[in-house]
């Protein structure tokens, strides 16, 4: 018989196993994806409702901006597919950057999606205060494989506000002060966690390249990104603490102090999709879900 059978009680954590949860995160506790007496205040997007376009889009906390002139550029759920759709069009470098910093429009409050930002940072606000972001995406490249200079490039993560996150020619971070922590694909296809105090960006290459043959043909090789930040002690405004990158729900990253949120900043879920140059155009980018947990006040930090 099993060792906790009939009328026996478990009194050790609750932990989770992606095998069985499928997140980017090996043993968290399963608090962390609750919302009654949780330990963190939970955000989660799974786009399991239908989205025409990026108009609508943008009644749903979105900021949508043109990066360039894109044409034929497109965002649009379909629950059937299920995920978040975003299409950067046909012209070379250029597309739209998105960012969940607006307020949610009156007639979708009570609607079926999620607001998952913005977060206003002060100097003390994140002080002994913990950040889990996790996503799941999927591209198709209609010009080819990524190659040296001739991709197309984007940035997913958590991010001040800022409508111009690359020069859109090269893919070049182009992140405002106030910074952020997420990952970004350059032109070759390299894929790199980001994590940048004020205007100084600190990377970590994961993969230097991250297609296969189908990234031509369809919205697929799907990959998990997460990371976990926690915001040391009283020193937020020195951003002292250390943040943990995920892939695929394995520890690739971990890069210490350099954290942003250190000045007062408006931070959300951000991405940006931009076209290679002329040799690769048209990229699209598949958002399965976005998830994120903040600890609530004085967590990290308890007095027995």
């Amino acid at each position: 018989m099993s060792p906790i059978g009939r009328g026996s009680h478990w009194a050790g954590p609750l932990l989770g196993d992606r095998r069985s949860f499928g997140g980017n995160f090996f043993n968290i506790p399963v608090d962390t994806l609750s919302r009654a007496g949780s330990k963190y205040k939970v955000r989660y997007e799974d786009f399991a409702n239908d989205v025409a376009t990026a108009a609508v889009l943008a009644t749903l906390g979105w900021t949508v901006t043109a990066v360039g002139i894109p044409a034929a550029n497109a965002a649009a759920v379909n629950k059937e597919g299920g995920f978040l759709l975003l299409d950067a069009g046909t012209t070379a470098d250029t597309g739209d950057n998105y960012q969940l910093t607006a307020a949610v429009a009156a007639a979708a409050v009570s609607g079926p999606h999620e607001s998952v930002g913005p977060q206003t940072s002060t100097i003390t606000l994140m002080d002994d205060r913990e950040l889990y972001f996790s996503t799941r995406i999927g591209y198709a490249q209609a010009a080819g494989r990524w190659a040296a200079g001739t991709g197309s490039k984007f940035v997913i993560g958590w991010l001040t506000a800022d409508a111009a996150l690359m020069t859109p020619t090269d893919g070049t971070l182009t992140v405002a002060t106030g910074g952020g922590i997420f990952f970004h694909v350059t032109e070759a296809g390299a894929l790199n966690f980001v994590t940048q105090r004020t205007t100084t960006p600190v990377t970590t290459t994961i993969r230097t390249r991250i297609d296969d043959a189908t990234s031509a043909t369809v919205v697929g090789n799907f990959l998990e990104l997460g990371f976990r930040a926690v915001f040391d002690d009283a020193d937020a405004a020195g951003a002292n603490g250390f943040v943990e990158a995920y892939l695929n729900g394995q520890r690739v990253a971990t890069h210490v102090n350099s954290l942003p949120m250190s000045s007062t900043e408006t931070y959300g879920i951000s991405c940006e999709v931009v076209n290679g140059p002329a040799a690769s155009p048209n990229i699209d980018l598949g958002i399965d879900y976005l998830f994120t947990a903040i600890s609530r006040p004085g967590v990290l930090r308890q007095v027995v």
